[in-house]
């Protein structure tokens, strides 16, 4: 093993080395792999480590804007879209659903991309409510729906709860 300084210059990976942590906690390899923990690498970002049961995640994305209403952390997905140029199609992203501070009701969206009309459209949003909306950000309009299956009575957005609910409101496009 090499021992390899840094001193601010530009670093380069040559042949068939790898670049380790001396901890063994990140690699970097020449296919411009990325490896995070232990265990082998499985693609260009690999993650490893054990579930922080606290939180429910070992893997944390964030946001580190000012608090407002929208903010949080995502995920983008893209690829080439004409020749070699690429764009992003679609990104889900956990975000703050108010601009309380101390207040962390959060929602989760699904967003999509259309050429035209052009822009990201949301497609799903779960709320902290667990309410769900389909291409609204509004509970109460549009295709929003509750629904809950297994025995828990719950409060629909629009009527009365009812056991083993399922209820869906929308309006007619016609």
């Amino acid at each position: 093993t090499k021992e390899l300084d840094y001193d601010g210059a530009t670093m380069a990976l040559t042949g068939a080395h790898s670049i380790t942590t001396s901890a063994g906690d990140l690699t970097l390899n020449p296919a411009s792999n990325v490896h995070i923990g232990a265990g082998t690498s499985s693609g260009k970002l690999t993650v490893n480590g054990a579930l922080e049961v606290a939180v429910g995640f070992n893997t944390f994305l964030t946001d580190t804007a000012a608090i407002a209403a929208g903010i949080g952390g995502g995920i983008g997905f893209g690829g080439l879209y004409t020749g070699t140029t690429v764009t992003s199609f679609a990104f889900i992203q956990g975000i703050k659903e108010n601009a309380t501070d101390a207040n962390f009701d959060g929602a989760i969206r699904l967003v999509t991309r259309r050429t035209s009309p052009s822009g990201f459209n949301e497609v799903i949003r779960i709320s902290s409510l667990s309410n769900v909306g389909l291409a609204t950000t509004s509970f109460g309009t549009g295709a929003t729906f509750n629904l809950a299956l297994g025995g828990g009575a719950t409060t629909p957005v629009i009527g009365a709860a009812t056991a083993d609910l399922v209820h869906l409101a929308g309006v007619d496009a016609a």
